[in-house]
């Protein structure tokens, strides 16, 4: 079968679920709304296929191909296939399959599920729409229809009565709008490749860049390039949040609209899975461009600019001190959950940053390691939402005791997430820490010295909330609720996905790890021959130190409180930094001020014209009709 038509099918399959999801809800209402037939149809029929098709799919990985079809003028439609997409459909059809798993359970008591499942099936098929364009501005228009599901996804829940309906609806709002500020800087980024190069086809992108540009944006072709690129660079970040003044997946307490207030499924699937994601693929469909070092052909000026991989290192650094910062702030679990798939992100960012073909190779495989570790942070969080009904970690504590099995799959989750030998989060940070330490981009040792920081302190930030769940006392006489076996089954596939890539590393050869050569294209060389003490980095410090502080927070924590460092929260740092976090570093206000404000007057505009439009259609009618009269009038003294 041509890889093609299984791309194709990536994008049809999913597209037909929506309507096969209505379809089965009007069918068997009944039945459907106690969760028996429904989701597990569309599970079998939609998501498994689509999982098995692009799993088939990577063997066509050593083949590119497209397919074209004349749509405006110079401009072309159709199917790309290459490494990129195939590894991108990957990971979004799988991991979108795990998440939908788990949602049948914990959204089985949603009476709006028939909603929940056409957006969630909408997003993936737009996502895979984008992702096999060859054409920008249809990925670009792939990934809007993508954004818009995201918008109806995040705001789920916007039916609530009281505060908590009208911020999932304030989520979505400042999600929508944060993604459009990205949107601009993208359509512009690619509106200039099209008048400077002449062309918007994936496939002609390489050859076109390396000749002289047919419209000089600028002084000469640097800086046409370099504008470019900013407009790329800047675009690719906003969408996948790793801007902290334009964080869309979090906010803080005190106004309170964030990911947080919709479904974890949803937030796990745009956060860690989709959305979040967009910004790093589009990266990688540059890669190539910005990291080339040959010269113009013609002028022999050099193409290589290091700018790109600057911004992208220094803005996902600063994204991931902010997000840890919220992790040790936050009271939600779900906001703590959304910190740490943040977080993660930011780290194939950092990859991506070191410019060489072991940094690209780092990033992609970081998010195939980083992803499962993440979910199996969501779903335990999730599971506990699903026990308790509760989210402030605040009033929840001595879980150990009621879900002595919970804690043992948490305390797992915690090893994967925090980069323990042998997890294969171990091993992709051991690439990104190598691909900074031989990078020839400025910066990019300060770049490795702090992200090594940030990894050693991510590791006491996701096992703080992990010991307070789990030891400690449960405030009041709080009903618990026995867990979904189903919810189990989910959180074992992630951890067993997780480890799984390490021992598989492990055995085919790490650090010579072939299979990441042969994924991706590239010669990775490592350089040391050990897959435990491999990069003194990450084989002596990280280790040494990693493990010191997960064992340090387990004893400080053993009871849920820490009281012995009760005198280092009464301190004004502390104090004032954990304020500036929970009224999320005052971004809200702006947001009030500037969004939600001339929304709410506009909306009040709108109500106020509806309740008197008796009144206001004669108002009107007289303004015409004096208007007419004014007109004739004038015409007529003019004859």
């Amino acid at each position: 079968m041509s890889g093609l038509l299984l791309a194709a099918l990536l994008i049809i399959i999913p597209a037909a679920g929506t309507l096969i999801g209505l379809l089965l809800s009007q069918l068997e209402d009944s039945v459907a709304a106690e969760g028996k037939t429904r989701d597990w149809m569309l599970f079998i029929l939609i998501f498994l296929p689509t999982a098995i098709i692009s799993i088939v799919l990577l063997t066509y990985l050593r083949s590119s191909s497209s397919f074209s079809i004349a749509w405006l003028p110079g401009i072309e439609i159709g199917l790309h296939l290459n490494r990129t997409s195939i590894i991108f459909a990957c990971i979004f059809a799988n991991f979108s399959a795990l998440i939908a798993l788990y949602s049948i359970s914990f959204m089985s008591f949603d009476r709006y599920r028939s909603q929940y499942w056409f957006f969630y099936q909408l997003t993936l098929a737009a996502m895979m729409m984008g992702i096999f364009s060859n054409n920008l501005f249809w990925l670009f228009g792939g990934f809007e229809v993508a954004s818009i599901g995201a918008f109806f996804l995040i705001s789920h829940w916007h039916r609530k009565s009281g505060e908590e309906g009208q911020k999932a609806g304030k989520a979505a709002i400042r999600y929508l709008i944060i993604s459009i500020c990205g949107d601009i800087f993208l359509l512009i980024g690619f509106g200039l490749i099209l008048v400077a190069f002449n062309t918007s086809l994936l496939g002609e992108l390489f050859d076109k860049w390396v000749a002289v540009p047919v419209k000089i944006i600028g002084r000469s072709s640097t800086s046409t390039r370099s504008i470019i690129t900013f407009f790329l660079v800047f675009g690719a970040l906003i969408k996948s949040a790793q801007i902290p003044i334009l964080l869309w997946p979090l906010g803080g307490k005190s106004k309170d609209y964030d990911f947080a207030k919709s479904p974890i499924t949803v937030a796990a699937f745009l956060v860690a899975v989709t959305v979040g994601n967009i910004g790093l693929f589009i990266l990688s469909v540059f890669q190539p461009i910005f990291s080339t070092t040959i010269t113009e052909i013609g002028t022999g000026v050099p193409l290589f600019n290091s700018m790109p991989f600057i911004l992208v290192g220094w803005f996902a650094i600063l994204t991931l001190v902010v997000a840890i910062a919220l992790m040790l702030t936050a009271e939600n679990i779900n906001r703590i959950a959304i910190s740490a798939a943040l977080a993660q992100l930011s780290f194939s960012f950092i990859g991506y940053s070191a410019g060489n073909s072991i940094g690209y190779a780092s990033s992609i495989f970081h998010l195939i390691t980083s992803i499962p570790a993440s979910l199996a942070v969501f779903v335990l969080m999730g599971m506990i939402i699903e026990s308790i009904r509760i989210r402030d970690l605040s009033r929840l504590g001595g879980l150990k005791n009621k879900y002595p099995s919970l804690f043992i799959l948490g305390l797992i989750a915690i090893l994967g997430y925090s980069g323990f030998f042998p997890f294969g989060t171990h091993f992709s940070l051991d690439m990104i820490f190598q691909a900074l330490l031989t990078s020839s981009i400025p910066s990019s040792k300060v770049i490795l010295a702090i992200s090594f920081i940030c990894s050693i302190l991510l590791v006491f930030a996701i096992t703080k909330p992990f010991m307070k769940l789990f030891n400690g006392k449960l405030e009041g006489d709080l009903s618990t609720r026995q867990l979904n076996k189903n919810s189990i089954s989910v959180e074992l596939l992630a951890l067993v996905w997780s480890a799984l890539s390490g021992f598989l590393l492990i055995l085919m050869g790490y650090p010579n790890p072939k299979f990441v050569s042969i994924l991706l294209d590239q010669n990775v060389t490592l350089g040391y021959n050990s897959p435990l003490f491999s990069n003194w980095i990450v084989s002596i410090l990280y280790l040494v130190l990693g493990i010191s502080v997960f064992i340090t927070t387990m004893i400080l924590y053993r009871d849920g409180k820490a009281d012995i460092l009760n005198r280092i929260r009464s301190t004004k740092f502390v104090s004032s930094t954990k304020k500036f976090f929970a009224n999320g570093m005052y971004l809200d206000n702006i947001y009030e001020v500037t969004v939600f404000q001339p929304i709410n007057f506009l909306s009040r505009f709108f109500a106020w014209i509806r309740i008197k439009a008796p009144f206001a259609s004669i108002i009107w009618a007289v303004l015409a009709l004096a208007l007419l009269v004014s007109i004739f009038a004038v015409l007529g003294g003019g004859m």
